[in-house]
């Protein structure tokens, strides 16, 4: 589904990562490293959200210039922070063509439909943010620190989200701090230093 080859993103004379090579397909893909290190923006440039400086990006089979407009509703984006839309949780979901209610139940915003979404806590907003993603069944879904300031529970019903979207054929890439859940998933890539590896 995403294909990079000598990938590099730079930010005036700063590279923040060079000569990446990725072959994603379908399955889950955990993305570590450091603070600063440029998880963050990896994902952005594999999500098609930053254009790369240099080297070549496949996504669902053309390339990244071709591949925006084919990718609307089929890779999807979640920030680290907290996003969400003026009114209800619900009205923030109803962006979403075809909404999976069981990932909306999972995470745990069925009670919370008619509420405010900007009234909810951090925890709450956040999983909205992912469930816009998530309950939207995209083929390829990117989440930038889904887990991250998650109490236990919350972290594991985002952790089953992305379990439901790989069994359903879907791409999910996540950057996390948390090493078991790195072990969880299928591959895993370090950003370091400027470059990109995969560790498993």
């Amino acid at each position: 589904m995403i294909r990079a080859v000598g990938l590099g993103k730079r930010y005036g004379d700063h590279w923040v990562f060079r000569g990446v090579h990725m072959e994603l397909g379908r399955g889950s893909v955990a993305i570590v490293g450091p603070n600063g290190a440029g998880k963050t923006t990896l994902l952005r440039v594999l999500a098609l959200l930053a254009e790369p400086s240099e080297g070549e990006l496949y996504v669902l089979g053309r390339p990244w210039r071709d591949a925006v407009a084919l990718a609307r509703g089929r890779v999807l984006y979640a920030h680290q922070e907290p996003v969400t839309i003026r009114g209800t949780v619900l009205q923030n979901l109803a962006l979403c063509p075809h909404l999976d209610w069981e990932v909306v139940e999972v995470l745990g915003l069925g009670p919370l439909l008619g509420q405010k979404a900007s009234a909810l806590s951090s925890g709450y907003r956040k999983l909205v943010t992912i469930a816009r993603v998530a309950a939207c069944r995209p083929d390829v879904a990117l989440l930038d620190e889904p887990t991250a300031f998650l109490d236990r529970e919350k972290r594991e019903a985002v952790l089953q989200a992305i379990d439901m979207l790989v069994e359903g054929g879907a791409l999910v890439a996540w950057s996390t701090h948390y090493p078991p859940e790195a072990e969880r998933a299928g591959q895993t890539y370090e950003v370091y230093d400027g470059a990109v590896r995969r560790v498993k």
